[in-house]
């Protein structure tokens, strides 16, 4: 499949952080960011850390043993997000981007694969 062509007629994107957020907040800002975005709004690049180390579970493996007392002894905060997949160790050598893009935005196809196919590029 050809590279895929961004049209010069696209909205740049409105970009946020980095910045070293609360666990909890990094891991709802980009959730509240897409709540809140409406069809012809810019995309938005979202780029953050955590402030504390965290252990970010995925809802997608269900509970995933882990010992609460220990992270709390290592000063690793537990979160939950809402998208799937399994446990991430985020502190701030872990640099996150998430990329918000409006309803109907041209790079956000329902195919999954394809949704990523240009960020993938890009990178």
């Amino acid at each position: 499949m050809p590279p895929t062509r961004l049209s010069a007629s696209l909205p740049t994107f409105r970009r946020l952080g980095p910045a070293a957020l609360p666990p909890e907040e990094a891991v709802a800002r980009p959730v509240g960011l897409l709540r809140a975005l409406r069809p012809g709004d810019a995309p938005i690049a979202s780029w953050s850390t955590t402030a504390v180390p965290a252990l970010v579970l995925g809802r997608g493996v269900g509970a995933p043993p882990v010992d609460r007392d220990a992270a709390r002894a290592a000063g690793v905060s537990l979160v939950r997000r809402t998208s799937g997949g399994g446990p991430v160790l985020w502190d701030s050598g872990l640099v996150a981007l998430d990329v918000i893009l409006p309803p109907h935005h041209p790079l956000a196809p329902a195919d999954v694969v394809e949704a990523y196919r240009w960020l993938g590029e890009a990178i």
